[in-house]
């Protein structure tokens, strides 16, 4: 017999060689059958939520020059009650009928004027507060019976710092 060119014998190496492969490919089929079974838990979890639709949603809407007036909240009209009657306690009495009503005391200023005239309580306002000067009529009915309109400002230009200018006056 002859000598084998080789040292050692093949077999051995062969079934090492069948041994290890059969250990890959499991190990290769396992992985495989993990990212599968991952993969497919995923999907159910994500199709089992709500389902949102989206829709893109076009408003047409028509260009206006109008713009509605703003909405008044009594708690943030500013008032400037003038006492033109020289009694600090009719002045005091509309404070807090006003306050009472809802509107702010902090927003309420006071201040004092020569007489001027028999002509009455009046009350004066921006644009867009006739709502508020309504209420405040109202407010004011068990206070000073007589009230009347006076020059409304409607001027955007100009701007006495208040909302509603009240000047009372005696009759």
């Amino acid at each position: 017999m002859k000598k084998s060119v080789f040292p050692y014998p093949t077999q051995n190496y062969s079934r090492k060689i069948k041994w290890v492969t059969h250990i890959g490919v499991a190990l290769l089929i396992g992985v495989i059958a993990m990212w599968g079974f991952i993969y497919t838990i995923q999907k159910r979890s994500e199709t089992n939520g709500i389902w949102v639709k989206k829709v893109l949603a076009v408003e047409n809407k028509k260009v206006s020059h109008y713009s509605p007036p703003p909405i008044k909240i009594k708690k943030y009209v500013t008032i400037n009650v003038i006492n033109s009657t020289g009694k600090t306690k009719h002045e005091g009495k509309i404070v807090k009928a006003l306050v009472k009503s809802g509107y702010s005391h902090s927003n309420i200023e006071l201040g004092n004027t020569k007489v001027v005239g028999d002509i009455g309580t009046t009350i004066t306002a921006n644009a867009d507060f006739e709502e508020i000067v309504a209420n405040i009529k109202d407010v004011l009915k068990s206070v000073t019976p007589e009230i009347t309109d006076g020059i409304p400002n409607n001027d955007p230009n100009v701007d006495s710092g208040f909302d509603v200018v009240i000047v009372t006056r005696s009759r």
